[in-house]
């Protein structure tokens, strides 16, 4: 079975292996939430998506790039903790 990218990531938050906690970083949501932006940001490499809803040129600078990093560094280990978790309970088991 495939999945998207959203779908993956409402898999992820409905199972709650991001932290259901709000964060605030220039505007308030979950991790999840800014997982969602993400997508979106990466969308904007296809000329389909981005001609229609930027007229104006959208530039990636520096501070771009820490955001995202951040965010996808934040969620990486975060999603690999639960991993690791689930994967040590089924080993006891």
């Amino acid at each position: 079975m495939d999945f998207t990218f959203e779908e993956l990531i409402e898999i992820a938050d409905g199972i709650a292996w991001f932290p259901p906690k709000k964060i605030t970083w220039g505007k308030r949501t979950t991790l999840a939430g800014f997982a969602h932006e993400l997508r979106k940001l990466r969308n904007y490499v296809h000329p389909g998506v981005w001609a229609p809803e930027q007229p104006t040129t959208m530039k990636s600078t520096k501070a771009t790039y820490r955001v995202v990093y951040e965010i996808l560094d934040v969620a990486r280990s975060w999603l690999l903790h639960r991993i690791h978790q689930s994967l040590r309970k089924r080993i006891m088991k």
